[in-house]
């Protein structure tokens, strides 16, 4: 039964595990989907660290051959470079245990904007001060630039140790499918509803109490506050029925500080006794 589980939820969070399963039909041990898991994560973490520069070389080859002593790569020139974050798009193991690993990088490059004015004012450092007579043009303004990349990185594992076999290697994008998510229901809540509704989002996303949720959800449904937002606004709302809704899809805009975020939130809801308590909140469609 424990591997059932681990293998529902390996399936669900990682592609490689899914073709993994599909190629075992059944014979997929728990041994093996550690096994990709974990040479996902070292691939991840050594492209994380291969586009990471402070400008020192010496760090940098020390923590490129954490993870194979044998490889020389060459730091990069031009500038320093830090990674924000990091995805494992997909993961091949082939019939002689080398793994394949594709990774989205988001990073940010410092050096000369190309575009200074497209760069929030946090990301930039202050102009240089010119000397007159000395200077006839004006310094380029320098910051931190968006510098996304694809990145794919062989491994192998030798003793029960994984190592990479090369630098990670660019390779082109991958966009996700455009898929609509279409919702079964468009009706408008009554202004009862909406009260609830709005009176529920306020407190889920302002209180740092479960128990302020306890008049707008249903006893063990598990929903707890996230603490530390205001809702600004409801922008939309949409319900299978509109007095007594068992499904609502929401668009609200939520604050911190000077930050504002749109979000989508899917709704299911249990009428009772002329009023609407949450039982289910979730990013997916209901």
């Amino acid at each position: 039964m424990l591997i059932i589980v681990l293998v529902a939820t390996a399936v669900h969070a990682n592609k490689a595990a899914t073709r993994l399963y599909e190629k075992a039909a059944g014979g997929v041990t728990l041994i093996d989907i550690q096994d990709y898991q974990q040479a996902g994560e070292i691939a991840k973490n050594f492209a994380s660290q291969w586009a990471t520069f402070n400008g020192d070389t010496s760090d940098y080859d020390r923590r490129l051959k954490v993870f194979n002593p044998t490889l020389n790569i060459p730091a990069p020139e031009g500038g320093v470079s830090r990674v924000m974050s990091a995805s494992i798009v997909s993961e091949d193991r082939d019939q002689t245990g080398r793994y394949l690993v594709t990774i989205y990088l988001q990073t940010q490059r410092f050096g000369d904007l190309n575009n200074p004015d497209a760069v929030p004012e946090a990301y930039k450092n202050p102009l240089p001060q010119t000397q007159t007579g000395y200077m006839t043009e004006q310094p380029k303004q320098k910051g931190w630039e968006s510098d996304p990349m694809m990145v794919q990185v062989a491994g192998a594992q030798k003793d029960g140790k994984f190592y990479v076999l090369n630098a990670p290697v660019l390779v082109s994008a991958k966009d996700a499918p455009a898929v609509d998510v279409k919702q079964e229901y468009s009706l408008q809540p009554s202004a009862t509803v909406v009260s609830a509704l709005t009176g529920f989002l306020k407190v889920y996303f302002s209180s740092v109490n479960p128990e302020d949720l306890v008049n707008f959800i249903t006893p063990e449904c598990g929903i707890t506050p996230v603490g530390g937002w205001e809702l600004k606004s409801l922008d939309s709302a949409f319900v299978d029925v509109a007095t007594s809704p068992t499904k609502a899809m929401v668009m609200v805009s939520v604050a911190r500080g000077d930050l504002t975020i749109q979000q989508k939130l899917y709704l299911t809801l249990k009428p009772q006794n002329g009023q609407v308590f949450v039982s289910k909140l979730s990013s997916e469609p209901n």
